[in-house]
């Protein structure tokens, strides 16, 4: 101890201000920076409690570093009461600074609630010291003390707003003003140490060492408590600041999955997702009264041609150029390509239905020119059909004037049901029944077949269900793939994928190709049927003996039925031997490969009988059952006992 001070607690002291002072320079960046306001509450705790901590640990070590002994002790309850004021200090320092613009006038009241937290927290810090020699020096000297306190806390309370600021946060500009403004407190301690009129009595060497002791400990606390703290608040802002970028990153991830899932990714347009919100919104507008709306379909005509010939990569710049000059014409957000070629634009907001006719007619003439892609001039001639609201429909949903209808399939030796065939049948609401080979060549044409058959697909299931739930005997149903089906990628996948949705099992169906169909790609076909069987499905080649089959690949497509074509069946009613001769040697070829043969167009009684002697397995036709709609199907058919004509 050297005259009046222990000077190792001399240096502690404005140690401890320093590191308190940087502590509170590096919370309060981090609380304007806190947009949450659990992060708000969490930096507030944490400052209140580490900055309050190294007031109180300042100031208790600085008088300590005047006492020369500590014979009566200290009281716990005074000192903690002078801790408690501390912690209302840092408060105060925090909430004070904790704006954007600092006013003159908050800057003052923080000033006076500093000083006014920092006079009883010295005066309860001396009480609690039981200092033999204590007493309170004159008003005056108090009010001067106050004023002081007040000035020297405003200016620190500036000096944590300025730090606040991202560019004031590097350590060289930090650690200079915290030392400085360390410096200022211990001046100001030394003069509150000197109004409070405070003398000590000499002691020994042992008393001096507990002084010391008790003040080492308490800086040596603090200080690790802060260092512990600032480096924890920075590992702890830079995990945050990499959540935040991860956060940012998956948010930028889901606005792209959103995009993709939203729009084509060939062209950049809206897809068919979007174009259906599209539509509602703007149907729902013209039934507001915000004018009249019209749909444009857009289908290019010989596109595949030119995708053949020229390449898928010469198909999709060409694609692209189309949607290009389509949206020059119409709003971008009003285009949208549905799949392939087609495209479909939604008019919105006319003042007249006829309003669509110029729109059509700009679309055809920019068309007109060609398309220049590769070095090819390419010319494409788009056919527009034009769909107004409410004349040609109220929504955009479909109307179900599609229907599957089932034609029984018997076993010819015990009149037993075994099957069905599902058949697509359509009714117009103005031209009544169109017969299958009418619509569905349409369907191929336009690229819709393929919706049509995933919805065949998914009604058969359906339909399966509602049986098997209502306790009728299981039954297959055989379903018809087109031409074009069995060109599509994912064709056993979807299938796969319907059949799963509904819960059914994929024994219960039963696909059929033609023959000509089958021997057009026979490895593709084979390979397809490889697919089918592994997922479950049965198989049956159809209109059997009217193409070209090769009995090797017979062999290998490894089918469960062959279907013989009706021409065949309907000569039987002549008599003539050699369309007896073909039956019987299909049936037979058949058989020895391990397949059921089924005799389809079945029209006479004298057909049934000959069929059923020739050994045929099934039979399907007009003379025993026509093609019937579900709830009929399942009365006459399921829930009935079969009763065949023969």
């Amino acid at each position: 101890m050297i005259g009046s001070f222990h000077v190792v607690l001399a240096f502690v002291a404005p140690l401890i201000a320093a590191t308190t002072v940087y502590q509170a320079f590096d919370i309060a960046p981090r609380l304007a920076a806190s947009r949450e306001s659990w992060q708000r509450a969490s930096w507030y705790v944490v400052g209140i409690w580490m900055v309050g901590l190294g007031i109180w640990s300042q100031h208790f070590v600085g008088v300590l570093a005047r006492v020369p002994q500590l014979r009566d002790g200290l009281d716990p309850l005074l000192c903690i009461a002078s801790g408690l004021v501390a912690m209302l200090l840092a408060a105060v320092v925090l909430v004070v600074t904790n704006v954007a613009t600092l006013s003159p006038r908050r800057l003052v009241l923080g000033g006076l609630a500093t000083g006014a937290c920092v006079l009883p927290m010295h005066l309860l810090m001396v009480a609690s010291l039981h200092l033999p020699s204590v007493r309170v020096g004159q008003v005056d000297a108090m009010w001067a003390w106050y004023g002081l306190a007040s000035v020297v806390g405003a200016g620190a309370l500036r000096l944590v707003h300025v730090f606040r600021a991202r560019h004031n946060r590097a350590l060289s500009r930090r650690i200079p003003v915290a030392v400085a403004i360390a410096v200022v407190l211990g001046a100001a301690l030394h003069v509150a140490m000197r109004v409070s009129g405070a003398r000590f009595p000499g002691g020994d060497e042992a008393d001096s060492a507990a002084v010391v002791w008790v003040g080492m400990m308490i800086g040596m606390v603090a200080l690790v408590s802060m260092a512990a703290s600032i480096g924890l608040s920075e590992w702890v802002t830079r995990l945050y600041r990499r959540t935040r970028r991860l956060a940012g990153s998956l948010d930028d991830l889901n606005d792209r999955l959103r995009y993709l899932a939203t729009h084509d990714a060939l062209t950049g347009l809206p897809n068919r997702l979007t174009l259906v919100d599209r539509l509602k919104h703007a149907l729902a507008g013209a039934r507001a009264g915000r004018g009249h709306v019209a749909v444009l379909y857009i289908d290019l005509d010989g596109f595949k041609n030119i995708n053949d010939s020229l390449g898928h990569g010469a198909g999709d710049r060409l694609l692209c150029a189309v949607a290009e000059r389509l949206t020059g014409q119409l709003r971008y957000d009003s285009v949208a390509r549905i799949g392939g070629d087609e495209f479909v634009a939604v008019l919105e907001r006319m003042r007249t239905p006829d309003s669509a006719h110029g729109i059509v007619e700009r679309v055809l003439q920019v068309m007109q020119d060609p398309f220049v892609i590769e070095g090819t001039s390419l010319c494409v001639t788009p056919s527009i059909g034009v769909a107004y609201f409410p004349q040609d429909g109220e929504d955009v949903e479909a109307h179900g004037s599609l229907s599957l209808h089932f034609q029984s399939k018997y076993d010819s030796r015990t009149g037993a049901i075994v099957g069905a065939e599902a058949l697509a049948r359509w009714t117009h609401p103005e031209l009544a029944a169109v017969p299958p080979m009418e619509f569905i060549a349409v369907a191929e044409r336009s690229g819709q077949i393929g919706r049509i058959g995933e919805w065949v697909i998914r009604e058969a299931c359906r339909q399966l269900e509602v049986w098997r739930k209502r306790g009728l005997p299981p039954i297959r149903i055989a379903i018809n793939l087109s031409p074009l089906q069995l060109n599509q990628p994912g064709l056993v996948d979807t299938a796969a994928r319907i059949v799963a949705e509904a819960g059914s099992d994929p024994s219960c169906l039963m696909f059929e190709v033609t023959e000509s169909m089958a021997m057009e790609n026979a490895e593709r076909t084979t390979l397809m049927l490889q697919n089918f069987r592994a997922r479950g499905f049965e198989f049956a080649i159809d209109d059997f003996g009217t193409g070209y089959s090769s009995l090797a690949y017979l062999q290998k497509f490894q089918v469960r039925q062959l279907k013989i074509d009706q021409f065949f069946v309907q000569a039987l009613d002549g008599g003539g031997s050699e369309a007896r001769a073909i039956i019987a040697a299909i049936i037979e070829l058949a058989h020895t490969l391990a397949m059921e043969v089924v005799a389809e167009g079945v029209e006479t009684a004298m057909q049934a009988e000959l069929l059923r002697t020739l050994g045929c397995d099934q039979v399907q036709g007009y003379y025993l059952s026509l093609p019937m709609p579900p709830d009929e199907f399942e009365r006459r058919c399921l829930s009935a006992p079969a009763t065949l004509p023969f």
